[in-house]
């Protein structure tokens, strides 16, 4: 059987919120050393005598998780493979290949294996696997949140203009309080005194579900080991840091208060990084699969879908 969600080894803030959240399984592959070894290599090339010596109980797993969910996004302990989402369309994996090519593929996920290896509290690597969804990216935000109570919201793609109307703002920025007073907010004692939290806002229900959750230590241990050269965007999005918030979010009367930004006009588009890095939609898009996997034969992989 797959781990069970009940728990995370790395902080207690994820055991918090792991009923809150979209359903996910983790993986703890600690202890696979052939998958490790394989995975610490520079090649990315994954052929069947790669497969064939990654641990069996593992790939079990994986296939327990795949044949309950269809496809899943994946991400360790601290990042998602975004930087190598050329290499996977979408970032969907359908297979165990998919999953190995993305986590070869992929910067940011080489920063998890450096955190693992330099700091002595960080004692678990989890591969987590979520049942992918097409989502909305407009429906994406990021919360900010400081000593337990909720200083800012914030469109999440920070990269595209949605034309969000007032309305919808309004209610949403309702909804998200609501949710936070009603589920989090009772264990705010034990949230990271700085914690960023990604929500999902689900049109039918009307309510929000979360994503991710990430805090100000795992922001600072990225920044600490990442060659990934990370701007203030990458985690504050339309906020410059924490003292940007915290200052605007306060009122005359002492009273807490919730800002929330979204991009008003295609003028104000922050490109980061990784939306820079990727490959144009004339390749990527949904009628070039043939571009696609030229790229990847071009990259010696085994892109076969």
């Amino acid at each position: 059987m797959v781990d069970t969600i009940d728990s995370f080894s790395l902080k207690e803030t994820f055991e918090i919120f792991n009923k809150l959240m979209l359903k996910h399984y983790f993986i703890d592959i600690t202890n696979y050393k052939n998958l490790i070894k394989y995975l610490s290599e520079e090649s990315i090339y994954v052929d069947e005598e790669t497969i064939q010596s990654i641990e069996e109980e593992f790939k079990e797993k994986v296939e327990e998780i795949l044949n309950e969910f269809g496809s899943v996004f994946i991400k360790l302990n601290y990042n998602a493979a975004t930087d190598s989402e050329f290499l996977v369309h979408k970032l969907e994996c359908f297979k165990l290949e998919d999953i190995l090519i993305l986590l070869k593929g992929s910067n940011k996920i080489n920063t998890n294996f450096t955190i693992f290896q330099n700091e002595k509290e960080e004692k678990n690597l989890l591969l987590i696997l979520k049942k992918f969804y097409d989502v909305k990216q407009e429906n994406e935000f990021r919360i900010f949140i400081h000593k337990g109570v909720i200083k800012a919201i914030s469109q999440r793609h920070i990269n595209i203009f949605f034309n969000y109307n007032e309305e919808f703002l309004n209610e949403l920025k309702r909804i998200i309080l609501e949710y936070y007073e009603v589920e989090i907010k009772p264990f705010s004692n034990k949230i990271s005194e700085y914690t960023f939290l990604d929500v999902l806002y689900l049109d039918k229900s009307k309510k929000v579900k979360i994503i991710d959750i990430m805090t100000e230590e795992i922001r600072q241990l990225l920044i600490k080991y990442s060659e990934h050269n990370y701007s203030f965007s990458d985690y504050f999005l339309l906020f410059t840091n924490w003292e940007e918030i915290l200052e605007s979010s306060k009122s005359e009367t002492n009273e807490d208060l919730c800002i929330m930004k979204v991009i008003k006009s295609p003028e104000e588009i922050i490109e980061s990084p990784d939306n820079i890095n990727k490959f144009p939609q004339e390749i990527i898009g949904e009628g070039n699969v043939q571009n696609i996997q030229d790229i990847i034969n071009f990259l010696n992989l085994d892109g076969e879908k």
